[in-house]
């Protein structure tokens, strides 16, 4: 599934370089956490980073080499959002259409 590797690679890049970056917290020994969850007829990717920042899409000009991460998500997943985690930071998950199956 050429679209999930494309969403995970973005949720953990947005991770990675905004979420560890802007965490107020001392890091943990996993700061960065991917789960990926089969239901029937979907996928959920959800990615777990210790800033409470909401993420925060953006309109990226045509020669800008990043921006665009939050847009291909949308363009690419039935859905997406964020939800504040359990004990600190925040989760954005995406939901995929699985080929071939129904939900």
């Amino acid at each position: 599934m050429p679209d999930m590797t494309l969403v995970v690679s973005e949720l953990v890049t947005n991770a990675v370089q905004h979420g560890l970056a802007r965490s107020s917290s001392p890091p943990s020994e996993n700061p960065v956490w991917l789960g990926l969850f089969r239901y029937p007829g979907v996928v959920v990717c959800a990615v777990t980073d210790p800033s409470g920042d909401p993420p925060r899409p953006r309109t990226a000009d045509d020669a800008a080499g990043n921006g665009r991460g939050l847009a291909l998500v949308g363009a690419l997943s039935e859905s997406w959002s964020w939800d504040p985690a359990p004990q600190r930071g925040k989760t954005v998950w995406a939901t995929l259409s699985l080929p071939g199956e129904s939900a």
